[in-house]
């Protein structure tokens, strides 16, 4: 009998510790210029490198990102084919991590956080400023994610996707001239609180241009949640085009003058 117990108190605290470590989540911080040791464990310690910050982080992972502008400085990570000028630079999500915007810097829970005093900005606006030409084709990417994968708190602009070329991204061809904000494939990210603004595809018309100026998502689904569209241009879906069996929800969100 005692060793039935014992057993049976074993597998209990087995289960309790595997239960717990799958729940485990570690918070990143950003901020525009890294502060302390740069290694994103605190706060002290932010790191100016938000796409390294969502590349280290593992499932149920938060990235806290401080108020202030921030631009793709590589090659979405996992790109295997066609990435071969600055203008391919984007920002990619990680699958289940989450990443959230509009923070000033002293926050220790995510309920202190005011979106609309600290806007957080992730911009295409590479090169030359306010010449769209040298812009990166795609600002955000969204590959093989799930809706557990979180982007919430931030102004995406400034893309200009008007490249008939593509690239390939974890097994997905990912077009230059869709989705210039954001491109989404294969996926189902859960999109809250954001601004798509100012995003241009091609636009030479019917068929011959571009889709999605704001978002584009093929073969998704995303829930998407007190977003705003606004001044996107595109020949179609200026604000949002859906390809290709995507089924994206859309609640309380608001497009205007694209």
């Amino acid at each position: 009998m005692k060793n039935n117990i014992s057993i049976f108190t074993f597998t209990v605290i087995l289960l309790v510790m595997l239960i717990t470590n799958s729940q485990a989540q570690t918070t990143r911080y950003v901020k525009p210029v890294a502060t302390g040791a740069g290694t994103g464990a605190t706060w002290a310690d932010a790191s100016a490198d938000l796409q390294a910050m969502i590349d280290i982080s593992a499932v149920n992972d938060i990235v806290w990102v401080v108020t202030g502008t921030y631009k793709p400085v590589a090659y979405p990570t996992g790109c295997t084919s066609g990435c071969a000028t600055t203008r391919n630079y984007a920002f990619i999500l990680k699958n289940e991590v989450k990443v959230y915007g509009g923070f000033a810097g002293t926050e220790t829970a995510l309920s202190q956080r005011n979106i609309a005093t600290n806007p957080t900005i992730l911009s295409g606006d590479i090169g030359t400023i306010g010449n769209n030409t040298d812009n990166v084709y795609h600002v955000v990417i969204s590959v093989n994610d799930n809706n557990n994968t979180v982007l919430d708190g931030f102004t995406i602009r400034d893309a200009n996707a008007d490249s008939f070329s593509a690239v390939v991204i974890e097994g997905r061809s990912v077009a230059s001239i869709y989705g210039g904000g954001m491109h989404i494939a294969r996926s189902s990210p859960t999109i809250t609180n954001c601004t798509f603004n100012s995003n241009t595809v091609e636009t030479s018309g019917g068929y011959g241009g571009g889709y999605g100026g704001g978002l584009y998502n093929t073969s998704s689904s995303p829930i998407i949640t007190n977003c705003v569209f606004s001044g996107n241009n595109a020949s179609l879906g200026s604000g949002m085009y859906n390809n290709s069996s995507s089924f994206p929800i859309i609640t309380n969100c608001v497009f205007s003058n694209n």
